[in-house]
């Protein structure tokens, strides 16, 4: 069983350079520490033939955009409507980059849960917009897997030492309040029988 690790907890400047880090494990040392893009979001980069990205018999090669997409939500998924919006504002800005600086690979990086099924449906996407062969969105439990094999890293950002905060959502709440009000109601029923 793979380690939950409580990225939730970094901040997203922690998580870009936790992201780097891996980087530089996976595809090499000369994976770029995160810069401001013209429109204000964070890109890295690497050139070269990848160590072990995919894999260490079948590497990506060329030039790799790498981006790191944060969330402090412990329960975000990539099925969800706001990363949904991000993957099209980043098609936008990538799809004139292409044009500007083409590139052959792009890899996104989120502390998101990720399903096969959706992850199948955002690469499709994005190589079809974009134009590439080499996508790829590295979730959750791909990012805990990667991290299993790198305990340095965990301890490098504690996240072997820190805990979730106990965190309340809308939903949450929303759920304590209508099973109170249907409890009410239940036990409501039950007094009226026992009173006379």
């Amino acid at each position: 069983m793979r380690t939950q690790y409580p990225y939730d907890n970094l901040d997203w400047q922690e998580f870009e350079r936790l992201v780097i880090e891996l980087c530089h494990d996976l595809l090499g040392i000369a994976a770029k520490t995160f810069s401001d893009g013209k429109d204000g979001g964070l890109d890295s980069f690497f050139e070269g033939t990848a160590e072990k990205f995919p894999s260490s018999s079948n590497p990506w090669s060329g030039i790799f955009i790498i981006q790191a997409k944060h969330t402090t939500k412990p329960v975000a998924s990539c099925s969800d409507r706001d990363f949904s919006n991000e993957v099209k504002k980043e098609i936008k800005k990538l799809s004139a980059r292409q044009k500007e600086r083409p590139f052959e690979n792009y890899i996104i990086f989120t502390n998101r849960k990720l399903t096969a099924p959706q992850h199948d449906i955002l690469v499709e996407k994005l190589k079809k917009e974009l134009g590439i062969l080499n996508v790829d969105i590295i979730g959750i439990e791909q990012l805990n897997g990667f991290l299993d094999k790198l305990p340095n890293l965990v301890q490098r950002f504690r996240l072997d030492q820190r805990t979730s905060a106990l965190r309340f959502f809308p939903e949450d709440i929303k759920e304590v309040i209508t099973t109170f009000h249907e409890y009410r109601k239940t036990l409501g029923k039950e007094v009226q029988h026992i009173l006379p």
